[in-house]
């Protein structure tokens, strides 16, 4: 799905990620450990083709929104990725910040008022998001911007024994 859409806040931009945005530093970011460590990603080794063509797959799906995160002077920090369902009238977002200088800055806070901008234009009426439990950084800035938590789900991607879950969270909106 092609967002047309460039979403402008005080702090950071969310504009849409195109094919040409995969470069060496992208990659570098999935391939990190401290940054993938709460991605999917972090199962396999991420190559720029394997990038290209995940970029282009979302940009051809009829739900699927990828955008990157831009601060001052077109400086890309992240991506933030949604996946619109039109019949529940509501959108999953997932948000990743491979700068990690830029962590606890605020981009975060601002990425997510700035898909409720997003939710508001395409007539979306709640915002959800799956945030692994050790994750304490997004499971903070989840809540701190008025998410609640409805749930907690096994993790299936990985062995039962390492204890994570998924805390699912939920924001209704207007």
């Amino acid at each position: 799905m092609r967002s047309n859409s460039v979403l402008v806040g005080s702090l950071c931009s969310l504009a849409q990620l195109e094919i040409s945005d995969v470069s060496k530093v992208y990659i570098d970011w999935l391939n990190d450990g401290l940054v993938n460590q709460y991605l999917e990603v972090r199962h396999s080794k991420v190559t720029i083709e394997s990038q290209e063509r995940f970029v282009e797959s979302v940009l051809n799906s009829s739900n699927g929104v990828l955008f990157k995160i831009i601060v001052s002077e077109d400086l890309f920090i992240g991506t933030l990725k949604l996946e619109v369902n039109s019949s529940e009238g509501s959108l999953e977002v997932g948000i990743m910040i491979g700068e990690s200088n830029w962590n606890g800055k605020g981009v975060g806070t601002e990425c997510l008022k700035l898909v409720e901008v997003f939710a508001n234009l395409h007539k979306i009426s709640a915002i959800t998001a799956g945030v692994m439990s050790s994750n304490s950084a997004s499971r903070h800035l989840f809540m701190k911007s008025g998410f609640e938590e409805i749930g907690v789900l096994p993790y299936l991607f990985q062995a039962p024994s390492l204890n994570e879950h998924t805390v699912r969270f939920i924001k209704r909106l207007n």
